[in-house]
């Protein structure tokens, strides 16, 4: 029997969601002064799990909401599915937010990289509706349904240059572009010297600040650097419900859409990305006059690499979560070798 306990224990502890340390508000959401800046709002941190996330409140640790790894076509296009809590009635069984990565793409040369991704967003307010399922097909029973819907695309891209050859010093910058004009999205500071700088994010609606991420590692507390980090989120909606309806499948409304779009970005806390980011990070640092290119979405398999930021079409109703298949010898899913040229 003990045995048996030992072992359930120690399963248990390899599957557990990770939690922050405690007493670490300025880490994960700035100062305070910072916070009051946002003026009233929740404050949640997003903590990688096994199958991808809990989305808990800071001060009381409650779980929110439940982010799971959907099945997707393949490992580069991850499809995630975000899933209220139902206090002792565990999660609930229809999203009511998604997300899913359209596409990566990656070039690099000597001196220079640049990483794009796009990804569609989507949030759904439920109602309790009279319907059949596949559960029970003939007599219909009140089940969580989409009532309404938002929907919005994302493309950002990274990118880094040395600009003197003769200067190892890096210069990294972000850029957004969404679907929907109200939405901006800025990353916090300027003339960052490495990838990791660029850790907090601000989500504008109309010219008014609604949300601000911010990517944690603790690294000052000797955490291991393959750990995927937190995510730290100030959000002025009340995503959080009361006592009436915390057993409820109420689902989200518009103001949570900045919610979505941080988990977007924040990409590393729900998973380990399957990219090739660490090569091209190389490439870009060897001497070597040699670009490499790399797109999983590409509509066909040409060597340019002029990698621009394009504003993403809105979508209509509903976004499609159908990502293009590509066969492992596809050659869009090569590494394309090119001649020299600036990115």
């Amino acid at each position: 029997m003990g045995l048996i306990t030992s072992v359930v224990v120690s399963v248990y502890e390899i599957h557990k969601p990770e939690r922050p340390p405690r007493h670490q508000e300025a880490a994960l959401f700035g100062s305070s002064q910072e916070r009051r800046a946002l003026g009233t709002c929740e404050e949640l941190v997003v903590c990688p799990s096994p199958n991808g996330a809990h989305i808990i409140r800071y001060s009381d640790g409650q779980l929110i909401f439940k982010v799971k790894r959907r099945i997707s076509q393949n490992e580069h296009h991850p499809r995630f599915d975000v899933f209220e809590s139902l206090g002792r009635k565990g999660v609930g069984n229809t999203a009511a937010m998604s997300l899913e990565k359209a596409r990566t793409r990656l070039a690099a040369g000597t001196g220079s990289y640049a990483l794009t991704q796009g990804w569609h967003c989507s949030v759904s307010k439920l109602a309790m509706l009279l319907r059949r399922d596949l559960l029970h097909p003939t007599k219909p029973r009140r089940l969580p349904t989409p009532s309404q819907a938002w929907a919005i695309n994302m493309n950002y891209k990274v990118s880094a240059s040395v600009p003197v050859p003769e200067v190892e010093t890096e210069s990294w910058r972000s850029e957004f572009c969404l679907s929907d004009n109200r939405y901006t999205v800025r990353i916090d500071g300027h003339d960052f010297l490495y990838p990791h700088e660029m850790r907090v994010i601000k989500i504008h609606v109309d010219d008014k600040l609604v949300c601000v991420a911010r990517r944690q590692t603790f690294e000052h507390m000797g955490r291991s650097q393959n750990e995927r980090p937190f995510l730290g989120i100030l959000l002025k909606a009340d995503v959080c419900k009361d006592a009436e309806h915390l057993e409820k499948s109420v689902g989200v409304d518009v103001s949570s859409v900045p919610l979505v779009i941080a988990l977007a970005w924040g990409e590393e806390t729900l998973h380990v990305p399957a990219d090739y980011r660490d090569h091209f990070l190389a490439r870009m640092r060897t001497p070597e006059q040699l670009i490499e290119v790399w797109d999983t979405g590409a509509s066909d398999a040409n060597n340019d690499v002029d990698i621009g930021l394009e504003r993403p079409q809105p979508p209509t109703t509903v976004i499609s979560t159908h990502a293009r298949h590509l066969d492992d010898d596809d050659p869009r899913k090569r590494l394309h070798r090119v001649a020299p040229m600036s990115l």
